[in-house]
């Protein structure tokens, strides 16, 4: 049983490793995600914008349910791709500048996906 679990142990490193090495300069050089060339979407136009002013809010003690800087107004909350509520984004929006907190996010879910497949 011990050596099964050193060796689920070296390959999760393995898997962190390798996913680490495209991440690397995101998070060393604090760039941004989609100015890499690897993904031009609404991810910069749309989600990072609202990520940051998700950020701020969290910095004045706001609650982030509407927004009336998109169009007519624009319901946060009950967006669930920014993820208002989720633990991770609160801890790396409230605690971590905002390029960080959004590359370290990226990186913790592939991160994460690639390690539970393993383990499935």
């Amino acid at each position: 049983m011990k050596e099964e679990r050193r060796k689920d142990l070296f390959f999760i490193f393995l898997l962190a490793f390798l996913l680490f090495l495209p991440f690397a300069l995101l998070i060393l050089t604090n760039r941004f995600f989609p100015d890499t060339g690897m993904v031009y979407n609404d991810m910069t136009s749309f989600y990072f914008a609202l990520k940051s002013w998700y950020k701020n809010q969290l910095m004045v003690g706001q609650f982030p349910f509407w927004t009336n800087l998109v169009g007519n107004g624009y319901p946060v909350f009950a967006e669930g791709e920014i993820g208002a509520l989720y633990p991770l984004n609160i801890l790396f929006y409230f605690f971590l500048p905002t390029l960080l907190a959004f590359n370290l996010n990226l990186f913790l879910h592939f991160l994460l996906a690639a390690v539970f497949t393993y383990l499935l």
